[in-house]
């Protein structure tokens, strides 16, 4: 697959300040994965209009997390919507007519070494498989491997991750506390069901923007917990879980482990749906 790579110069005047060329690298993780470097990170899609949903909550996520590494980042709102407008736009008339509809995936990051430049690579968006979404997913926990800044989009963790070994067939790896209690997925934030409540852990995670929306509509279908499942204690005692971010919405899992879930279930259904309403009511034009 290849990805339109575009650099903003924030320095520069508009119309000087854009570069943009096309790499075949496979897709934007793939593209992360050849042109490593120490930064920070936001990735997200965009929806049919063009259209976006918490835009400034991702570029809030992203200037904290310059914050917390050190970099100066200041980003000029309006012309950044500009500059991802015009790439998203030059994907959509490349890829011909292909898509589904004309949303993109996108990547967007700030290199340490070039902190008043910013980078974006942007793909087609092609969602999960529809089947994984009734199904579900096969994920593996993975213990000792935890993001050591959890609060900030790194992009030392894209590389760290990529090191990650998974069992054939695993969607995403789940990551444990020195507790034994599942934190969060390597790309995903994690839900589970417990004795009619809704489990997630608070602490030492990103707090993913999908998340943000879970939490506010999942009291509607049942109690939510801020509290992770532990491995030994809770993990038996799971009826359904789940993974969300900003690309796959609420995504089912049908195994932990050994642990067998079956396919998505009523509670993970209701709150799906729950989620696609609060998207559709709030999506704003890119």
């Amino acid at each position: 697959m290849t990805v339109l790579v575009g650099r903003w110069q924030m320095e520069s005047d508009p119309g000087e300040d854009l570069s943009f060329d096309w790499d075949s690298a496979g897709g934007i993780n793939a593209w992360a994965a050849a042109h490593p470097g120490a930064g920070v990170y936001e990735a997200d899609r965009t929806y049919p209009g063009p259209r976006i949903l918490k835009f400034d909550e991702h570029l809030d996520r992203l200037e904290a997390s310059a914050r917390r590494e050190g970099l100066p980042l200041d980003v000029d709102r309006d012309r950044f919507r500009s500059v991802l407008r015009e790439l998203a736009e030059r994907a959509v008339a490349a890829a011909g007519g292909a898509l589904t509809d004309d949303s993109v995936r996108f990547l967007v990051r700030v290199p340490e070494t070039r902190p008043h430049e910013i980078e974006f690579v942007v793909e087609p968006f092609r969602p999960p498989a529809p089947e994984l979404y009734e199904r579900g997913v096969f994920c593996a926990t993975m213990s000792g491997a935890r993001r050591e800044h959890p609060e900030a989009k790194t992009s030392s963790w894209m590389s760290d991750r990529q090191a990650f070994t998974l069992p054939d067939g695993a969607f995403d790896g789940l990551l444990v506390s020195e507790r034994g209690e599942i934190l969060e997925g390597a790309t995903t934030n994690f839900y589970a069901v417990v004795d009619g409540e809704l489990w997630t852990a608070d602490e030492g995670i990103l707090f993913g923007i999908a998340r943000q929306i879970v939490i506010e509509v999942a009291p509607t279908v049942l109690p939510v917990r801020l509290q992770p499942i532990h491995i030994e204690t809770e993990l038996p005692k799971v009826s359904e879980a789940f993974l969300t971010s900003s690309s796959r919405a609420v995504l089912p899992i049908c195994r932990i482990d050994d642990t067998e879930l079956g396919p998505r279930g009523p509670v993970t259904d209701r709150i799906a749906r729950a989620y696609r309403d609060w998207v559709d009511a709030h999506l704003r034009p890119l």
